[in-house]
């Protein structure tokens, strides 16, 4: 399946609803749950350390550019008002245990301890997601509620989608003109 499918202007917001990142982020979230979900069934009955290493290496890429978002776009806006310590030394602190867990599962060629890596670092996923969606974002959506917009289009640039293309309007959409 390559590129994204269907008309973009059918699945845009109508307009005066704006996407904010925090919303994106956490739809993520949400699919990353289904994902945490369907390995820690699987895993514990593979055996082998390759598949494995090749779960985890799929599951990586796509945390991967889900904490580069959230090291580059939204964490640098939060830090210019709070400063690099606090919850965001502690996102960052968990995001570089996430990578790291993946790494060393990226290297061991034993399938118990692979095992082992991929379910304790899908532990610490659950867990800083919870903390994200329980205290940073909400802290993100009281300080950054003027620039919520602005980083959501940030957000879709990286993802590669459109949230509302240029131009388009409500009653385009279907909505009352």
């Amino acid at each position: 399946m390559g590129g994204r499918p269907g008309d973009a202007a059918a699945h845009a917001l109508p307009e005066g609803q704006e996407m904010r990142i925090i919303d994106a982020l956490l739809g993520e979230h949400g699919a990353f749950y289904a994902i945490f979900d369907h390995l820690e069934r699987d895993v514990p009955g593979m055996h082998e350390a390759a598949a494995i290493r090749a779960a985890g290496a799929t599951l990586g890429a796509a945390l991967a550019t889900h904490a580069a978002i959230e090291n580059e776009v939204l964490f640098p806006e939060l830090e210019r008002r709070v400063g690099p310590d606090g919850p965001l030394a502690v996102m960052r602190h968990e995001h570089d245990q996430i990578e790291d867990g993946l790494a060393r599962l990226a290297r061991c060629g034993d399938t118990a301890a692979a095992r082992g890596l991929l379910l304790g670092t899908l532990a610490t996923a659950r867990e800083h997601f919870a903390k994200e969606e329980n205290i940073l974002f909400p802290l993100a959506a009281q300080l950054l509620e003027q620039e919520m917009e602005r980083l959501g289009d940030l957000w879709a640039e990286r993802r590669g989608v459109v949230v509302r293309p240029r131009g388009v309007h409500a009653c385009a959409q279907g909505g009352a003109c």
